[in-house]
């Protein structure tokens, strides 16, 4: 079954639903879906090979939230491994900062927001959506998010329990949520709601703190509130703590722990390098 949505199929599909988001076909393009009456955007590749099995990476970009770039950086990779990509945009006119990094686990007014109703909901969504209109039978999809996208993707497994990803890469995330049920959320989990349980679950899914060791510049995008500076000086001293603090936490419980860190000498804040290292980290079973 190849990976283009049979005309059968799309005409049933508009029937039943005339707002339905364009579907999916070979090659480049892109398509808009409704995540909780917000619409975001999806830019994919697709391999002229694809088929029901066809692997699936979802890419999480920056904060400039350039979803076009990021598949730029892994189209060559893709076609060479046979795997669609899939870019997410959240548009950042109907998205905030907040809403896109953290997730909306908390809302303005400090309240906790009900998972369906969260920006990780679209994850779930896309993946359904894919798979009905493709006819795609993959079990799992991949994650890749850089800088603010790795953000999204390490937070999306800690706030996700039972989150259908068989591989995950957060490269050069500016801070982190450190799963401490003593630190206020968003640097830990306090008055989150998350559980030592649905924690033991993150940690089982496979999951790479990917560090550019020179990616070591205080820019103007670089947070700085006291619970980033905390977890050190830039990006690659808060990766290296975060992953440590993960090691510890989950020693200290007995839990097993799938996250692993990489390290990728000569290299700073730079996506496209970034994704070339990790589409190695991908053809990993």
């Amino acid at each position: 079954m190849r990976l283009s949505i049979p005309a059968a199929l799309l005409a049933l599909l508009v029937a039943c639903d005339k707002d339905a988001p364009a579907p999916f076909l070979e090659g480049r393009g892109t398509t808009a879906l409704d995540v909780n009456g917000k619409s975001i955007v999806l830019h994919y590749f697709v391999p002229g090979n694809a088929s029901a099995g066809t692997p699936l990476l979802f890419l999480f970009p920056g904060i400039e939230r350039d979803a076009s770039n990021y598949l730029d950086a892994w189209i060559e990779n893709a076609t060479a491994d046979g795997r669609a990509v899939i870019a997410f945009e959240f548009p950042a006119a109907t998205f905030t900062t907040s809403e896109y990094i953290t997730g909306n686990v908390i809302d303005a007014a400090g309240r906790l927001v009900d998972p369906g109703e969260r920006s990780f909901a679209a994850v779930e969504r896309a993946f359904d959506y894919l798979k009905e209109a493709t006819g795609n039978r993959v079990a799992r999809h991949d994650m890749f998010g850089h800088s603010a996208g790795a953000q999204f993707v390490h937070r999306y497994l800690i706030f996700t329990p039972g989150a259908r990803v068989r591989r995950a890469v957060a490269a050069n995330a500016g801070w982190y949520t450190v799963p401490d049920f003593s630190i206020d959320f968003p640097h830990g989990l306090k008055g989150t709601g998350v559980t030592a349980e649905s924690l033991r679950v993150a940690f089982a899914v496979p999951l790479t703190i990917h560090l550019g060791m020179n990616d070591t510049r205080q820019d103007a995008s670089l947070n700085t509130s006291p619970g980033s500076t905390r977890q050190g000086a830039n990006r690659y001293a808060r990766g290296r703590y975060f992953y440590n603090e993960c090691s510890a936490i989950a020693r200290e419980n007995s839990f097993p722990l799938a996250w692993t860190k990489r390290e990728l000498p000569g290299v700073g804040h730079e996506q496209a390098k970034m994704a070339r290292d990790a589409a190695a980290i991908f053809r990993e079973e």
